[in-house]
């Protein structure tokens, strides 16, 4: 599956924080991960350019900003929904907002997993789970 638009802006960004030049980010895109592009990376090769720029010093986001909704009777957990989170990008072949929102409300009949009760949030991560099993 190939990157986002969202982490080939992240990976210009630490090749400016790096102070790299077109041809010396290219040369290590190659030596790292293959590729001469970051629109040539999938999702391997990605996580390997960012340790590599952690090994160098440089600080990567690692996971998205995520809001917390903190304790909230009956509802879904702090922590199911960032388990959620992490297990999205990996059950859906296209990280959309739309397509998973659009299967939440098909399946689970709320609009965001903030509005998911907390045994339906164990049915989602179950879900996802499955998911991508089957994909592998």
């Amino acid at each position: 599956m190939p990157i986002t638009k969202r982490q080939i802006a992240v990976l210009h960004v630490l090749k400016q924080q790096a102070g790299f030049g077109e041809d010396e980010y290219r040369d290590t895109l190659f030596r790292v991960a293959g590729v001469r592009s970051a629109k040539d990376l999938d999702q391997t090769g990605f996580e390997k350019v960012l340790e590599w720029f952690e090994a160098l010093g440089y600080r990567t986001p690692r996971k998205p900003n995520r809001v917390n909704f903190g304790q909230r009777p009956g509802y879904a957990t702090q922590k199911q929904l960032d388990f959620i989170g992490d297990l999205r990008p990996k059950a859906f072949d296209h990280d959309t907002d739309q397509g998973f929102s659009h299967w939440l409300e098909r399946f689970f009949h709320v609009s965001h997993p903030r509005f998911l009760s907390v045994k339906a949030a164990g049915s989602v991560i179950e879900a996802l789970k499955a998911m991508d099993q089957r994909k592998k």
